[in-house]
């Protein structure tokens, strides 16, 4: 009597199903892992605005005058983390609040505060392009 040979191995069903499945896990993974950076890049930036406002009042106690435009405020020793940029920077009653928005270049968003009038707080603004 012939002996008979099992088989051993996968089939072409269970082999998709399986590429499937991990494709499905690895497409969730990359979606949450750039909201993640997305978030990062955003807590660097409002980080920075708040910087700002300290570089804005360290400005105003040397010169009593807050600054024209953001490269003043450059020029004096302020330095950003890498890849923000102001996309906006104004000087609105009479020299005495400024108003500017702060963004990563790799966020879809930016961010904004009125010093002093705000007293600090940021919020949300659709990304501008940088200065």
């Amino acid at each position: 009597m012939g002996s008979v040979k099992k088989e051993v191995g996968f089939t072409l069903i269970e082999l998709l199903v399986s590429i499937a499945i991990i494709s499905i896990l690895a497409a969730i993974a990359i979606s949450h892992y750039q909201s993640y950076r997305v978030r990062t890049y955003d807590t660097v930036a409002m980080s920075d605005l708040k910087n700002v406002i300290t570089a804005l009042e360290n400005y105003y106690l040397d010169n009593n005058i807050y600054p024209t435009d953001s490269s003043d405020l450059l020029a004096n020793g302020f330095n950003f983390s890498k890849n923000m940029c102001f996309t906006k920077f104004h000087l609105h009653n009479a020299g005495m609040t400024v108003h500017m928005h702060i963004m990563h270049t790799a966020s879809p968003n930016a961010w904004h505060t009125k010093w002093p009038d705000d007293g600090g707080a940021v919020d949300h603004r659709n990304a501008e392009s940088c200065m």
